[in-house]
């Protein structure tokens, strides 16, 4: 169906197959076994409204769960949970059918009762979880009869349907969930996937079994999935994660980082997996509090910044440079001769560094992981060069969410990724009056309304505007340093048939089967 009427961009990205040991459409499926992939971050919850890592979460979350729609990753929206959609003249109401016949792992059906009390569980105020504020333009939702649900909205929105094709619109067993309560629930899913939910060992993995009933079929006629398990460990060293594919202990890794890409490629069982994402590093500088609070030292860090000197270490060529953390070709995407970019300028670095008139050091958090740990340590050398010191302070993930999260730190690595299937989806949710990942505790009326108008602004080039409008200020405020683009890569084994990702590159291994 086409989305014209509800303004949604999609930002289509070519996207080069690769052939999985010879072409995966001629060969037959081979059914059981159990896929096993490893990625870098654990989830802090398995209900999906409560993931705070976009895509890497969905790596675990489409074994156990589905959403009414979904994007492909070649940008095509289509139908998923739901069988058609119909969007009002005055278009503040959606209309969903549900397909019929589809169960919940606990044997509940999915019907149009439950379809709305998962959307008015999302935007609940109760609820507060990372992805509430992804319908924050929904002002409830309520049943037609058994299989059709309308969503009524506060206001039009560019990017309703595409934020029902991710976490806010998947959909969780009511019954589940009021059987087993919030918190036992984040830790048991009870979902319509294709894996029903086994066990999760924190620190290490998560696995998932054949769901029997699952209500898709593979191309021989039988229920999806064609494995009878999968199981995604956790492992946040690239180098470890590539042994382990090498040695078929792992069939799918994520994240393999540019250092790696030729080794990867040299190898004779195991292929990278081209992904339509990058990965935007950034810096945040808290400014609730000293010594960020100083815009001119926000400033003079920007200058002090080499930007292509961090990409050609890191990305070694493969990446880019660009004012804000979305590359090219995006709704909104701005070059440096359109908005106020910074540049490498040691002399005005200095000069606003004076005229800040900090002193002593600053502490810059950063995340146990590759490679930000290494992006801190050239950041640790570039600011010396004008006479900053800069401490790093290096954690786990958990506890550095909370540290940010909180507000409690200077600044710190960040990383963001995209595009998303529309740039909302992003903006709201981190630079939005109600961003749940305001992670400098910016309180700028002149972004809120930017980011509010573009959002419920259904023409494109009105919407530009206000992105534009936005990145400027974000800009001139220095807030945050956008570092750089660096591609984003998965590689799989060549025994891993039919590998299929949603738009975002999360993995969708219900359709995979492992060659003999």
């Amino acid at each position: 169906m086409k989305l014209a009427k509800l303004g949604i961009i999609f930002i289509l990205v070519a996207m080069a197959v690769l052939a999985l040991c010879g072409s995966a459409s001629a060969a037959d499926p081979v059914r059981g076994g159990e896929i096993k992939g490893i990625m870098d971050l654990e989830p802090v919850s398995l209900d999906p409204i409560y993931g705070n890592a976009v895509t890497s979460d969905k790596f675990v979350f489409n074994l156990f769960y589905e959403s009414l729609f979904q994007i492909g990753e070649d940008g095509t929206f289509s139908n998923w949970l739901a069988d058609s959609y119909k969007v009002n003249q005055d278009q503040k109401t959606i209309t969903i059918t549900l397909k019929k016949g589809i169960l919940f792992h606990d044997g509940s059906p999915l019907n149009a009762e439950a379809a709305a009390w998962n959307i008015n569980r999302t935007i609940d105020p109760k609820t507060n979880a990372p992805h509430s504020g992804d319908l924050g333009m929904v002002k409830n939702a309520e049943a037609v009869d058994e299989y059709t649900f309308k969503i009524n909205l506060k206001t039009t929105s560019a990017s309703i349907l595409s934020a029902l094709a991710f976490e806010a619109g998947a959909m969780i067993s009511p019954t589940g969930f009021k059987k087993a309560g919030a918190a036992a629930f984040a830790r048991n899913p009870v979902g319509t996937g294709p894996y029903k939910f086994k066990e999760w060992v924190g620190s290490d993995h998560v696995t998932g079994v054949r769901w029997e009933k699952y209500w898709r079929k593979g191309v021989d006629g039988k229920a999806l999935p064609y494995t009878d398990k999968a199981t995604i460990r956790f492992i946040k060293n690239t180098s470890v994660k590539i042994m382990e594919l090498e040695a078929g202990n792992a069939h799918i890794i994520d994240n393999v980082q540019v250092k790696d890409f030729k080794a990867v490629e040299g190898s004779n069982n195991v292929h990278l997996v081209n992904s339509p994402l990058s990965i935007a590093q950034y810096l945040a500088m808290n400014v609730t509090r000293p010594p960020f609070n100083n815009k001119d030292l926000r400033i003079a860090i920007n200058y002090t910044v080499n930007h292509k000197a961090l990409e050609k270490v890191i990305s070694r060529g493969y990446g880019q440079v660009t004012p804000l953390f979305m590359g090219e070709g995006g709704l909104d995407y701005f070059s440096a001769k359109d908005v106020p970019a910074y540049k490498f300028n040691p002399a005005k670095a200095k000069e606003y560094y004076k005229k800040s008139g900090h002193k002593g050091p600053i502490t810059l958090v950063v995340i146990q992981r590759d490679p930000d740990t290494q992006i801190a340590q050239l950041l640790q050398s570039q600011l010396k060069q004008v006479g900053i010191d800069l401490k790093i302070s290096v954690l786990e993930r958990k506890a550095w969410v909370a540290k940010v999260l909180k507000l409690d730190y200077e600044c710190g690595i960040l990383r963001m990724t995209g595009p998303s299937p529309d740039p909302d989806i992003l903006w709201s949710k981190f630079f939005g009056p109600n961003a749940r990942f305001n992670w400098v505790g910016m309180k700028d009326k002149k972004i809120f309304d930017a980011v509010v108008n573009a959002a419920t602004t259904l023409d494109r080039n009105e919407r530009r505007k206000w992105y534009k409008e936005a990145t400027t200020e974000m800009l001139n405020q220095a807030y945050y340093s956008f570092l750089f683009l660096r591609p984003t890569k998965h590689a799989a084994s060549k025994k891993l048939m039919n590998l299929k990702k949603e738009y975002m590159g999360s993995w969708l291994l219900s359709d995979c089967w492992i060659a003999k």
